[in-house]
């Protein structure tokens, strides 16, 4: 009926829309009333084709919206471009304020258990719901962001903002379980391999299931939109963004915004860094805006740098260390194709290979042949952290 009318239709489940530019809507489809311009019915010919399939028309979900109105699709703002509407994103920035504010927020409201009673509010601590929201709202406004990554960072848009301080608060306030974020995208990679092997810090960080590996450990996952919206995409540097999270919205002298007042924050945070040259800027950084001090020298097994969070380095030994040097060399200097690995950040591809491959192609399938006992005194800081955190 679409193509025969010279009109468009669109469908989300048992929605339906059909949309022209036409000046006069065809009377197949809808007719206005006569006596009430505002009301609209469906067309004789649309309606048959909708019975004649087995459906039956909702009524109260029927409307007509001219190019003069907000014209509303399935919640969507439609007029000139994709949008949410502006009373969505106000509740869902109530919702938010709620949850920092008290543990909780309100998905709606409970219908009266008696007659006579009032309805009381739907409050949930459960954050998917929560995040399913934001993250929709965040997809929709990016279809027609033409920003850079890098400009959306410097001047970012509310709903940014908004779903920054959400994730904080998931990932660092209301934890469930250890977070260790670190430096490099592989090192979660070699870490869970040495934890399911190094049985002398089971069950502390991890044990044996009755399907799989349990760890008592959570890695921040590099690569999702989580790690986009907190600036987070590998580095040293990077992770100076995670400590502004705590000063903006935590510390009420360092912020506009109103500080969160639920800190729960029952399990600790964790940033593990290489003990290199790269650690040289982030750790004048704490120190100017957290007041703690460390450096390549220093042989501290953790630094707790305020609230959960904490710092360790990779250990000191003869001096600079990165994760890599846990492992013993015969696997660093094992040949791919003829390559060999090379763990700086730029490589020549056509000699060698990155951490990428070293993790997935030497790591992952030979676990249960290498010996992890080079990273027992890594193992070890995290573990001391675990017993020196107190909620």
């Amino acid at each position: 009926m679409a193509k025969k009318y010279g009109v468009r239709y669109s469908r989300y489940a048992d929605d339906i829309t059909f949309s022209t530019n036409q000046k006069a809507f065809p009377a197949a489809l809808a007719v206005q009333d006569a006596q009430n311009p505002a009301i609209w019915t469906l067309g004789g010919e649309l309606v048959s084709k909708i019975e004649g399939c087995g459906f039956q028309i909702n009524d109260e979900k029927t409307r007509m919206h001219s190019r003069g109105s907000r014209q509303m699709v399935t919640g969507l703002v439609v007029n000139d471009k994709v949008n949410i509407a502006s009373e969505y994103y106000r509740r869902a920035r109530a919702m938010c304020d709620s949850l920092f504010q008290t543990g909780e927020y309100y998905k709606g409201m409970l219908p009266p258990e008696k007659e006579g009673d009032e309805p009381k509010p739907d409050l949930t601590s459960n954050l998917n719901p929560l995040e399913g929201i934001l993250s929709f709202i965040y997809a929709i406004t990016q279809t027609e962001e033409r920003r850079s990554i890098q400009d959306q960072r410097l001047k970012p848009r509310a709903i940014r903002h908004l779903y920054r301080r959400f994730l904080f608060y998931k990932h660092c306030v209301a934890l469930q379980t250890p977070l260790i974020i670190t430096e490099g995208k592989t090192d979660p990679v070699y870490l869970r391999e040495a934890i399911k092997r190094r049985t002398q810090f089971q069950p502390q960080l991890g044990q044996s299931g009755e399907d799989k590996f349990e760890y008592a450990v959570r890695f921040f996952g590099y690569g999702r939109q989580a790690a986009e919206i907190m600036d987070l995409n590998g580095g040293t540097g990077e992770l100076r963004s995670v400590l502004m999270d705590y000063l903006h919205n935590i510390d009420a002298t360092r912020s506009r915004r109103k500080p969160m007042k639920h800190k729960p924050m029952s399990r600790p945070v964790i940033l593990l860094l290489d003990n290199d040259s790269g650690l040289k800027d982030f750790a004048a950084f704490v120190k100017k805006n957290l007041g703690v001090a460390f450096d390549v020298k220093s042989t501290d097994p953790f630094y707790h740098v305020r609230d959960n969070i904490y710092v360790i380095k990779t250990p000191e030994g003869a001096g600079e260390s990165c994760i890599e040097d846990m492992f013993p060399k015969k696997w660093l200097k094992k040949k791919l194709k003829g390559k060999s690995f090379n763990s700086a950040g730029k490589i020549d591809p056509s000699t060698e290979y990155s951490k990428e491959v070293f993790a997935k192609s030497v790591v992952v399938p030979n676990a249960d042949e290498i010996d992890f006992s080079g990273f027992d005194p890594l193992l070890d800081r995290i573990a001391k952290v675990m017993d020196h955190y107190i909620p």
